[in-house]
């Protein structure tokens, strides 16, 4: 990479609020920090061997993406693309993107973009779009517990800050189903979202 693009890219990562400003000391991703870990990355690559100093990141990284690099080129443009969106929305604990292949700022990003534009259309629905599990069938005795949850149907890595976002791009379904589709790849959408159940 030439200088002016390990600077974009230590410009980005300082400004994507991935780490609590309170944490970084005053190198934080900076261009020689930056610069440093790609080429430690790259002799690995070249010598079949992890360097010493180099984040474990970077192996995991590879190792999951090494077969399918367009898909990591699409995360990254997703992120890119969202920077500023994602600036606003700030960013939650690392934890919640468990399962979630693109990542924790994706994985924020998608789930502030439910719980923003979904919600709004929670009360239409009585059933779980997939497993038709009825809130009334199961909690009768507590008519205004909140059950259902909006699941975005767009996929994370075609986001973008100037989409508008209407119903037809939501379905109402329960925790578990939830659970299940943020972690289904390739990504499910209104003709096949019901795929995930098992066909008896």
């Amino acid at each position: 990479m030439d200088s002016e693009a390990i600077i974009d890219l230590s410009n980005l990562l300082n400004r994507l609020p991935i780490i609590p400003i309170a944490k970084r000391n005053d190198t934080f991703r900076n261009t020689a920090g930056v610069s440093s870990q790609l080429s430690r990355f790259l002799w690995s690559l070249k010598y079949n061997e992890k360097h010493a100093n180099i984040g474990r990141i970077f192996t995991i990284i590879y190792e999951e993406y090494k077969e399918r690099p367009g898909e990591l080129h699409e995360i990254a443009q997703a992120i890119r693309r969202n920077e500023s969106v994602i600036r606003q929305v700030g960013f939650g604990a690392s934890e919640e993107a468990d399962g979630f292949p693109e990542g924790a700022i994706l994985c924020h990003l998608h789930r502030h973009l439910e719980h923003q534009q979904g919600f709004q259309f929670k009360n239409r629905v009585a059933q779980c779009a997939i497993c038709c599990v009825r809130v009334d069938h199961i909690y009768g005795s507590l008519p205004n517990v909140q059950f259902l949850e909006p699941h975005l149907l767009v996929p994370p890595t075609e986001i973008s800050p100037d989409m508008t976002y209407v119903e037809e791009y939501f379905i109402m379904v329960c925790p578990n189903c939830h659970s299940i589709l943020h972690q289904i790849r390739p990504w499910r959408n209104r003709k096949t979202y019901v795929n995930i159940l098992q066909t008896l």
